[in-house]
């Protein structure tokens, strides 16, 4: 029988949790952001301060957002019980993304890596793996220590299509990054090695 990897059988991203704007400011711009964690919901603020209840007392936190505020995020649950997300930051000047992991029983960050982009794209999640997007970079990411096993940026500066990506997408032994290039509706597909990160094709 043929494995996956010889057939490039389209393999399944871990589901991302819910998260939603929950309030915006006067400007229109998001405020607060509630992400639902099993039977519970976590308001996430821009300025990165972070609340959720606990059985007694509401919890609190503070997100790495350097001086910039969070614009938008995508969240995950990982191992037991801890929280990942992919936060968008902007300070009016410059934009760029992070990837942290939360310990939420004792709250704490356990890892902040920094994604050399904007426009984070929602993240591919596959056992201790995630896949990133983000203008001109591409990455996989160890979730356990929140190091990079491989990572492409700067990608950007030499193909200006590369700016906004969907969620990755695994197929067999490749991931499969889709920039979508604008103002046109093409799509530029980049196809990339799982296990060693080399480029296979960019179409």
């Amino acid at each position: 029988m043929m494995n996956s990897a010889a057939i490039g059988l389209l393999m399944t991203c871990q589901q991302l949790l819910a998260a939603t704007v929950s309030e915006r400011d006067s400007l229109g711009d998001p405020a607060s952001f509630t992400v639902s964690v099993s039977e519970t919901q976590s308001l996430i603020r821009s300025d990165g301060r972070m609340l959720w209840p606990g059985r007694s007392v509401t919890r609190s936190l503070k997100l790495p957002v350097d001086d910039g505020h969070i614009t938008n995020l995508y969240a995950a649950s990982v191992g037991d019980g801890d929280l990942l997300l992919v936060l968008q930051l902007d300070d009016y000047e410059a934009g760029w993304s992070k990837a942290v992991r939360l310990r939420r029983r004792l709250p704490h960050l356990v890892w902040a890596s920094s994604m050399l982009g904007l426009n984070a794209a929602p993240p591919c999640i596959n056992g201790s793996d995630a896949y990133l997007a983000a203008s001109g970079f591409i990455a996989k990411l160890n979730i356990n220590g929140g190091k990079y096993k491989w990572r492409h940026a700067g990608m950007y500066e030499s193909d200006k299509r590369l700016n906004m990506f969907d969620q990755p997408e695994l197929r067999g032994s490749t991931v499969i990054f889709r920039a979508q290039a604008l103002p046109s509706d093409t799509q530029v597909v980049i196809t990339v090695e799982r296990a060693s990160g080399r480029i296979l094709s960019v179409k």
